[in-house]
């Protein structure tokens, strides 16, 4: 709606949904990248915990804990709609910018899959351990926001689990954001119903575009604006994964939306993926969808196998626009077959051998990852963790 490189026209300043997921994929691969080096140098620690703190404090920042926003009005999170919106703040309002678009979706992808019990006795565990004691908005975003599985595999994620059905409503929704080659960038309920906020007279609105920009705001880049955006798609199909990693296969949802039909959420994230595939694959007519029925591209012995990768697709008809080639991020294509065809739906870390002493029952965030290599106080031989695995 804004361009966010330029100055608010309202003045004030937007608390914004995916910026703050943003961060928390950030912390957590921060993290991630930090419990590796405490294996071989130990003053990686107290980055680690920082960043453990961090991603902490984004969810309470996320989903309002403790009334975090105290009396600044609305929040990111809209209970009625079950979606994650931006929040204009200015002149001492609260203006939730109810736009379903992927900044609702992006907080799914700050989530983390680890096993039970990972987090072994070390100092690093010890400094998170007092921080979570002596601040009571981490504490409660960790009651929050970390799960142990009673399949033996844990989650955090910015998302609380009483929302992740809500979200997947909308995500799954053919009406909103599904469609038959991937996710759209934005829900094409507003193709009949654009957003517009005004300032003074000036109308800023937002409507379904699922080709090429109707505007030149953002440089006449349209990837927000409807169509489907390979990179976006396969970080959360990812996230999928994830939580069907903690969740297992008694958890199921409708696909589609409204369908009656269950799915598990692996068997989600597979559609989504054939879908995504279906882009550069022959039909029954011989075309292939990303060529938009340029018969030269489809039919021709000298193009027909010639594939481009376009920087994004139509929300409709998967059609490729943008850029071309655009193979950094379109060629994400290639994992999600590679991914399918995989035993292992979820890679998940090896876990060292436990001390006699038992874990703690519920293990902070960075239990993620310490169990990658076996932590330099355990002398047992690290044993690979049971993944996920595709039936």
């Amino acid at each position: 709606m804004f361009d966010r490189s330029s100055p608010l026209p309202t003045g004030g300043y937007l608390e914004q949904a995916d910026g703050t997921a943003w961060m928390g994929i950030f912390a957590t691969d921060m993290a991630v990248i930090g419990l590796e080096l405490c294996q071989h140098n130990p003053v990686y620690a107290h980055q680690v915990e920082r960043f453990i703190q961090h991603f902490l404090y984004l969810g309470v920042s996320l989903n309002n804990i403790q009334g975090n926003i105290g009396g600044k009005g609305a929040e990111l999170w809209d209970a009625h709609d079950g979606f994650y919106y931006d929040v204009l703040r200015c002149d001492g309002q609260s203006i939730p910018l109810k736009v379903r678009s992927m900044v609702g979706l992006l907080p799914l992808v700050a989530s983390l899959a680890y096993p039970n019990g990972a987090f072994l006795a070390s100092g690093l565990a010890n400094q998170v351990l007092r921080a979570l004691s002596t601040r009571t908005k981490l504490s409660q975003a960790h009651e929050t926001l970390v799960h142990q599985g009673d399949n033996g595999i844990a989650l955090a994620s910015l998302v609380p689990k009483d929302r992740f059905a809500h979200i997947l409503r909308h995500l799954l929704d053919e009406a909103e954001f599904l469609s038959a080659h991937g996710i759209r960038g934005l829900s094409k309920h507003h193709e009949k119903k654009p957003y517009t906020f005004y300032v003074g007279a000036t109308p800023y609105s937002v409507g379904y575009v699922p080709g090429d920009s109707d505007s030149f705001l953002f440089g006449g880049n349209s990837n927000w604006r409807g169509p489907v955006w390979m990179p976006v798609n396969y970080i959360l199909i990812t996230a999928l994964k994830r939580w069907h990693a903690h969740l297992g296969d008694g958890y199921k949802v409708e696909f589609p939306t409204g369908s009656k039909k269950q799915l598990t959420l692996l068997q989600v994230a597979d559609e989504l993926s054939r879908r995504l595939v279906s882009l550069f694959a022959r039909g029954k007519d011989g075309r292939r969808p990303c060529n938009g029925g340029v018969d030269l591209f489809d039919h021709d012995k000298h193009w027909q196998d010639q594939l481009n990768f376009a920087e994004y697709f139509h929300g409709d008809n998967g059609k490729g626009i943008g850029a071309t080639h655009q193979t950094g991020w379109t060629g994400l294509v290639a994992a999600l077959i590679q991914e399918m065809a995989a035993a292992e739906a979820v890679p998940m870390p090896a876990v060292a051998a436990a001390p006699a002493k038992a874990a703690p029952a519920k293990a902070p965030l960075p239990a993620a990852k310490p169990a990658a290599k076996a932590a330099p106080a355990a002398k047992a031989k690290p044993a690979a963790a049971k993944p996920a695995r595709r039936k």
